[in-house]
């Protein structure tokens, strides 16, 4: 939150920017087109963590040890999908594969890309405030962190290697009333995540918080939230 005054707002040339300006946007507004929320729960896993092939069928590779494979097929199944489950286990991973159909063409209008290109399309801003925070709630599940204990304790964080899904997600997120930031914080390098799988290559990754003064208004349907479990 801002503690002075930032002046006047002026509409400037973005190569006049300078360090330490402030940036104004316009606070995004939600529709009133209201989604089943086990579809709008099925956008925000497969935006998270799936991948969306051109011909609508859908994949997720997840460790066993997250939990996350459950809630997938569960959501999944809800959707009238009909999963299989492939064991890696040279690697500890599970894979989650479903064919085409016509859910998977469905959710080309809400989700495009892959890896550092993926991106949430403007058509889920057509959505209710409920629509979206169901969508927000499985995205959380799927890709949010609010810690527990220490400095950020209960603070919403995002993280994405794409920066067009953190600006749609920072959309998202203010359209239903929530204020957030976003900014970009890795570099590209060699990270990482978990010792037992060694280090990878990323290309930077950036991330939307929210202040745990909001976060449990946001993670209102996700399992993240800071006051459960």
């Amino acid at each position: 939150e801002c503690q002075h005054g930032v002046g006047v707002p002026q509409e400037v040339p973005a190569e006049s920017l300078r360090e330490d300006d402030y940036l104004l946007l316009p606070t995004p507004e939600h529709g009133d087109v209201h989604v089943e929320p086990i579809f709008a729960r099925l956008v925000g896993w497969v935006a998270a963590d799936g991948y969306l092939h051109s011909s609508g069928a859908l994949s997720f590779t997840f460790s066993p040890k997250t939990g996350k494979v459950e809630l997938v097929v569960a959501c999944l199944k809800d959707n009238g999908l009909e999963p299989k489950l492939y064991p890696r286990v040279r690697d500890d991973l599970v894979q989650v594969s479903v064919g085409v159909s016509e859910v998977g063409r469905s959710l080309q209008e809400y989700i495009r890309g892959t890896t550092s290109g993926k991106r949430l399309t403007n058509k889920v801003l057509e959505w209710d405030r409920e629509s979206l925070l169901q969508m927000l709630g499985a995205y959380i599940d799927g890709d949010g962190h609010v810690p527990t204990v220490g400095k950020n304790r209960g603070q919403l964080r995002i993280r994405s290697a794409s920066r067009s899904m953190l600006l749609a997600l920072a959309d998202a997120i203010r359209a239903v009333g929530i204020p957030c930031t976003s900014n970009w914080d890795m570099s590209p390098g060699w990270v990482t995540i978990d010792p037992a799988y060694g280090e990878y290559w990323s290309d930077g990754s950036g991330c939307v918080s929210v202040s745990a003064k909001f976060s449990e208004e946001v993670t209102c349907y996700s399992r993240r939230g800071f006051h459960r479990p």
